[in-house]
């Protein structure tokens, strides 16, 4: 069909960049995310990460959902954004570098329960869970009434950082998957050298035949 335009310039002074664009179909609808940033002509700007939510088949109707305030400098805020369709739950995950220069990042969560009209409150699960470390660069999948996020940890080391949520968003529990898995990586190494060497002793005695 002709194109739509589903991006609406609240104000027609200045420009607009449009960047994290990202689109899901699930059950007959389309979840659209977007981060835009609004010059405005007095050399001030706005930025907004937007949501975008509307039927298969006809973007002129649906609703679009501000999911960050417009209380924070244009670098902070719609890094790393990513959303997630599962069941009747729509979740909206995204960094905020409130206090630049300061390396302290917010990694905010807002989860809606359904189906992307509305969204609760938004949520720093660097903060509630992680205060000591913190996650970075997160990604999220769903898969019905469970939420699953990792990212990288920031501190005292890097690392996977991995949460798990059975109640849509509203609890977690994390785990560091590097922590768990370095144990085995001593027996992993020998394994392989074994294997390696094994493999030129078997050449080199079928090459003297």
């Amino acid at each position: 069909g002709p194109k739509i335009k589903i991006h609406q310039d609240d104000d027609s002074s200045g420009a607009y960049s449009t960047n994290f664009i990202q689109v899901l179909g699930h059950d007959q609808m389309v979840y659209v995310k977007w981060w835009d940033v609004h010059f405005l002509s007095n050399g001030t700007e706005q930025d907004h990460l937007m949501f975008k939510r509307m039927p298969l088949g006809d973007a002129t109707i649906g609703k679009t959902i501000e999911l960050t305030g417009n209380n924070a400098r244009p670098t902070d805020i719609g890094h790393d954004s990513v959303i997630a369709v599962g069941a009747n739950n729509v979740y909206a995950l995204w960094s905020e570098y409130s206090n630049l220069p300061s390396s302290q990042v917010s990694l905010i969560l807002r989860a809606s329960q359904d189906g992307g009209f509305s969204f609760g409150d938004a949520v720093d699960l660097n903060s509630k869970y992680n205060p000591n470390s913190g996650m970075s660069s997160a990604q999220i999948v769903t898969s019905e009434n469970n939420l699953y996020v990792a990212g990288n940890n920031m501190s005292p080391s890097l690392g996977i950082l991995f949460g798990a949520s059975s109640d849509s968003g509203k609890t977690f529990s994390f785990t560091n998957v590097d922590a768990e898995a370095i144990p085995e990586f001593p027996l992993s190494q020998v394994m392989l050298v074994m294997s390696i060497a094994s493999v030129i002793l078997f050449y080199r005695m079928r090459f003297r035949k």
